[in-house]
């Protein structure tokens, strides 16, 4: 028909064409920002830890950034790494975090799964949950579901929403991992 507009898949055309932002965190930590919107923090020990939430080297783009991913070998999550991140749907901590900082996912309100693979809860810090969705759903190892329910500083920010990473069937009483 005349005066039709045909479009394409917006899935299929990108928006813009863009190179990843990369900072240098400390001398072993980086933190890399991809077009997609994912932010992948990378390197060996501890992360830095942030004055406040404007304090970040990403703060002109937290509007921008739709999932975090902390690969193995970071320990820590810096204070206000991740505060008021607004667009953040979900986040990825590695085995080898002990600690999450003061204020870390603070404001974060769309933040809707975080993926944690430590078998011991990480501490939590003041006010790192704070103003975030409250039907958050964390994703543990599924040995560990029961101590991050009974972790007092997990359970006050998540009141039974902790299922297994592993996704499992179970036939006529035999578990079958798949």
């Amino acid at each position: 028909k005349e005066g039709t507009v045909v479009r394409s898949n917006p899935l299929t055309v990108p928006l813009y064409n863009c190179e990843a932002m990369t900072w240098q965190l400390s001398n072993m930590i980086t933190a890399e920002l991809y077009c997609n919107g994912i932010m992948v923090i990378q390197g060996e020990g501890e992360m830095v830890d942030f004055e406040q939430s404007g304090a970040t080297p990403w703060a002109n783009y937290t509007g921008d950034i739709m999932a975090v991913h902390v690969e193995e070998g970071v320990t820590s999550v810096g204070k206000y790494a991740f505060a008021m991140m607004t667009q953040m749907v979900t986040a990825s901590l590695p085995s080898t975090i002990t600690t999450i900082g003061d204020y870390s996912f603070m404001g974060t309100t769309s933040l809707l799964s975080l993926v944690c693979f430590a078998t011991t809860p990480p501490t939590i810090g003041k006010s790192t949950f704070s103003r975030t969705n409250s039907n958050i759903i964390v994703y543990v190892p599924m040995e560990s579901i029961e101590d991050y329910k009974s972790d007092k500083t997990w359970s006050q920010y998540f009141q039974g929403t902790f299922m297994s990473i592993e996704p499992v069937v179970v036939i006529g009483g035999d578990t079958i991992e798949v």
